[in-house]
């Protein structure tokens, strides 16, 4: 018995002490990347040094990962990582990684051009180091299809320092944490799943096409994804199987994101300046649920109303409701105080209290809604000067206000399902002077 114990010790550290030696030769000479990078077009990894000394446990430094599919071109930077490693797995082409840890992490992603496409700007998408876009020649023409795919797995993942995520022309600064519990995706078309992930940064910054559009930002979000094959899938299709919570505060440049409801209608909502944003969106496969809200103040909201513009400082409040077989999404654009004014920029009315309501049913991540609805309401309102109604009389008729004041109170409503406006207008004049053919009239009217 004593000599069967020495005789396993003895093979166990012989085990070890082999292991110790491939694996830090692998490590830190050429053999790795020479082994791993046999289609450096498609796939390529390098590190400046790493270190192993229980099986299966890796320590890299300066991890540089390069990837390039059918429609997509990606590269990752991470200044130090551990990981568990089923090294075991990987002839069955099956790398599946745990416990992985990484540190100081930027990422960048651009969509692949198709051959003869031109090029866009290089400023507007991320480089990836050693690829042009398009690709002089497509790696699936120089390594032609073969074999089964890779199935990759990652569990336990907690990257910290993150330092720039930048997504074709989309690029977030600043300094975060991102966990995942569990990813795994197969490649060439296969299914891809994401479970248990949070992102956490604070003083980010997000800027689309090299514009800032939101500084200083507070995000965390909370996202899972159910398996759903992403190869050939619109982001419609995708976010049918998305469900989380996403929660931002700080300062952005517009809202543009919220003029997709109200395409197709004579509205718009823009901003002068900067808007003090706090958002927390709930969501379950793509459609938002009851305990979404939005709050967004600014000094110098502008929005289009028919022909209009009506501009000031104002807030917009949104929220989503829970009724009898579908949700409501409600925003509600109210001015404490505003100017209209014509598409010359003439001031017709200054006053307080404007207020645009939009709802829709159903929203989503991905589905502006449905059974739109827009309400504007201009409360009893001065106008200054009454001459600016003269465009708006039938030249035939003869008649010209000369000079005036009044008060305007008007309501309407706008539908998209039904294609109509309806609405009332009440208009009182007061001091009013005008010309009827060869008649000047005065007086008061309502």
């Amino acid at each position: 018995m004593k000599k069967f114990l020495t005789t396993t010790i003895k093979v166990i550290i012989g085990v070890e002490l082999t292991y110790l030696v491939l694996i830090n030769a692998f490590l830190n000479t050429e053999l790795g990347p020479d082994l791993v990078n046999l289609k450096p077009e498609k796939f390529q990894l390098h590190w400046s040094s790493g270190w192993s000394i229980v099986p299966g446990l890796i320590n890299a430094k300066e991890v540089r990962v390069r990837a390039q599919t059918s429609r997509a071109q990606w590269y990752l930077e991470v200044d130090e990582g551990n990981l568990w490693v089923q090294w075991w797995k990987l002839p069955l082409k099956n790398f599946e990684a745990s416990s992985i840890e990484a540190a100081g992490l930027s990422f960048f992603l651009r969509r692949r051009l198709p051959l003869g496409a031109k090029p866009l700007e290089a400023s507007l998408t991320p480089d990836i180091p050693g690829l042009t876009n398009p690709p002089q020649v497509p790696p699936e023409q120089l390594y032609p299809t073969a074999g089964k795919p890779w199935r990759i797995t990652l569990t336990n993942l907690n990257a910290k320092q993150i330092k720039e995520i930048w997504v074709q022309q989309f690029r977030i600064t600043g300094h975060g944490e991102a966990n995942v519990g569990r990813y795994s995706v197969i490649t060439r078309g296969g299914p891809t799943t994401l479970s248990g992930s949070t992102l956490e940064l604070t003083g980010a910054k997000f800027e689309l096409e090299n514009e800032v559009f939101g500084s200083n930002l507070q995000v965390q979000a909370n996202v899972d994804l159910d398996p759903v094959v992403i190869r050939g899938s619109t982001f419609e299709d995708v976010s049918e199987h998305i469900s989380g919570t996403i929660s931002v505060a700080g300062l952005v440049k517009n809202l543009d994101a919220l003029n997709v409801i109200h395409q197709g209608l004579p509205i718009n909502i823009d901003s002068q300046g900067q808007i003090d944003l706090t958002a927390s969106l709930s969501f379950d496969h793509g459609k938002l649920l009851p305990d979404s809200t939005l709050l967004a103040n600014a000094r110098r909201l502008v929005t289009k109303y028919l022909h209009y513009t009506v501009e000031g400082q104002g807030s917009l409040r949104g929220e989503v409701t829970k009724l009898p077989g579908h949700t409501l999404t409600t925003l509600r654009l109210v001015f404490d105080e505003f100017t209209l004014a014509d598409e010359d920029n003439e001031p017709y009315l200054k006053d307080r209290g404007f207020e645009l309501v939009t709802t829709v049913r159903d929203t989503g991540l991905a589905d502006s809604g449905e059974n739109l609805k827009v309400v504007a309401t201009l409360p009893e309102s001065f106008i200054p000067d009454l001459t600016h109604l003269n465009e708006y009389i039938p030249s035939g008729i003869g008649l010209k206000i000369q000079q005036g004041t009044g008060h305007l109170l008007s309501q309407f409503e706008f539908s998209k399902d039904e294609e109509n406006v309806a609405g009332e207008i009440k208009l009182a004049l007061t001091d009013i002077v005008a010309h009827y053919r060869s008649v000047t009239v005065s007086g008061h009217a309502d």
